[in-house]
């Protein structure tokens, strides 16, 4: 009973156990999920192992592999969800490889989870779309107030408005749901028109 189905599933909980751990362990369950992709797609080449052997990739940081990977399996007729996976994984490796065209249109193509839509407003922030970026990211903050990321992501592109009021808001946020993010504040060079303000000041005591 030595299917492709189990081996892709197989290979799915590796995945997941990855995400849950670091190191070594992490990358033992990387190389072991990838192992089991390929096996299944071996005994039947299938859109589901050849999606996840672009997420275990990425994992690896192997990024054209698994922008290859993932390019793959996006032509062979996926259903839709599988396919919007498929389009938030390739937009994150198009970040990671600086293609923001690429990405932008990948992740137009993805499913509506926070992920994505933080990756999209980090992708318009990136090809410097500020205003639109801001506008994606406070959705994101909108449905998840405690995503650090966004809020000081949207700080950086309320600074690039000239917008000081957001920038104070939404890095106030972001230092109350993790303090680290006041030391990265005070060295980031986004917000070095704001440091002789008041209101940055206090938000640094």
């Amino acid at each position: 009973n030595d299917t492709w189905v189990i081996h892709n599933n197989l290979g799915a909980v590796h995945l997941e156990l990855a995400t849950q751990t670091s190191g070594s362990t992490q990358r033992n369950h990387v190389s072991t999920a990838l192992n089991h992709f390929n096996i299944s797609n071996q005994k039947n080449a299938n859109v589901e192992a050849q999606a996840n052997m672009g997420v275990a990739l990425a994992m690896q940081n192997n990024l054209w592999g698994a922008h290859d990977a993932l390019t793959k399996a996006a032509s062979m007729n996926p259903g839709n969800t599988v396919r919007q996976n498929i389009n938030g994984t390739k937009g994150y490796v198009e970040i990671k490889v600086g293609d923001y065209a690429a990405a932008l249109s990948s992740l137009n193509g993805a499913g509506n989870t926070t992920a994505n839509s933080f990756n999209k407003g980090l992708t318009q922030l990136l090809s410097k779309d500020f205003s639109r970026a801001q506008s994606t990211l406070e959705g994101v903050i909108s449905s998840d107030r405690g995503f650090v990321k966004a809020h000081y992501a949207a700080a950086v592109a309320a600074a690039r408005q000239d917008n000081e009021n957001k920038v104070i808001q939404h890095l106030s946020n972001a230092i109350s749901a993790d303090s680290s993010m006041k030391e990265k504040a005070m060295n980031d060079l986004e917000f070095r028109a704001y440091t002789g303000t008041q209101a940055f000041m206090d938000l640094m005591k």
